[in-house]
């Protein structure tokens, strides 16, 4: 585990597809935000899924956070390399009692999203043939934000016993991601708010861990015309090498609450981020968990 300093930032994309301008403006406020506070910002490939990760998206990841200026600091970190902390930490619940084997299926659960806990008693194996589910406590977690309303989640009502390992040996996200920011010393998360809500299961297992826990901010997600967040999954259009960088970038800025003037556009990139980061106050990005943005080739973007 690398020594902690007083601010250590990260970004975590997974390899799944290119870049869109929603987490490109992750990637923006997380950099902005590590650099006006002086600290390092570090990349993270988060490849534990083997059926959405693929690697050629990882070198275009990287290509296009440098043709932004988004330059991270010492080697981006392949979460897949990092299992056997992952299994170090289940190995820790498993001796505290905390993890059951559950057999049920997505078609036997019939899209019940909070689980009932129907295996926890049967003494199922914790092996490749069944799911890792956390017996989850019967806790209140409180979470703190720099930008969103703080809030507190009973987590055995608000969520369910969790699963942590997939049958298969998948780790799950909230498994490894609180695992990955421990070893890497991260002090501070800045990412999407659509994550906000599901941060207390994240608090819940830097406790049982003895983990640190870094400070939040989660700001607006980017959504389409339609009002759905930009994703993969919603072909939000890429953004890349052929992207013209100066242009979108203050169209982000804007949307972190940084004023700029139309000449700022022709600017090289450098030049854009050091006037953003002079102006940089989380103080000034919108208390919404959401924002539209004309980033569509429909609407005259890009």
């Amino acid at each position: 585990m690398q020594p902690r300093s007083s601010y250590i930032g990260r970004f975590a994309p997974s390899p799944s597809g290119p870049l869109h301008a929603g987490s490109l403006l992750t990637a923006l406020a997380s950099f902005l935000d590590a650099r006006a506070n002086g600290g390092l910002w570090l990349l993270r490939i988060e490849d534990i899924d083997p059926e959405r990760s693929a690697e050629r998206w990882i070198a275009h990841q990287q290509e296009t956070l440098r043709h932004f200026g988004l330059l991270w600091d010492d080697q981006a970190i392949i979460q897949s390399r990092q299992r056997p902390l992952h299994e170090d930490a289940l190995d820790q619940l498993r001796q505290q009692g905390m993890l059951y084997g559950c057999l049920c299926s997505r078609s036997t659960l019939q899209g019940q999203k909070i689980y009932t806990g129907h295996c926890r008693h049967l003494g199922l194996p914790l092996d490749d043939a069944h799911h890792w589910r956390i017996a989850m406590p019967k806790v209140s977690i409180s979470c703190e934000d720099r930008v969103q309303p703080a809030y507190s989640a009973a987590v055995h009502k608000d969520f369910g016993d969790i699963i942590l390992r997939r049958r298969g040996g998948v780790m799950t996200y909230h498994l490894a991601v609180t695992v990955d920011d421990a070893a890497q010393g991260i002090t501070h998360i800045v990412r999407g708010a659509d994550l906000w809500p599901e941060t207390p299961l994240q608090c819940l297992l830097q406790k049982l861990l003895d983990l640190p826990q870094p400070r939040y901010l989660h700001i607006p997600v980017l959504t389409d015309h339609l009002g759905r967040k930009l994703s993969k999954q919603n072909r939000a259009p890429a953004v890349g090498q052929d992207c013209p960088a100066a242009p979108l970038l203050c169209t982000l800025l804007s949307a972190l609450g940084i004023k700029i003037e139309p000449q700022w556009q022709h600017q090289p990139v450098q030049v854009i981020l050091k006037h953003a980061l002079d102006r940089w106050d989380p103080r000034n990005i919108p208390r919404s968990t959401s924002l539209h943005l004309p980033l569509h080739e429909s609407e005259g973007f890009c």
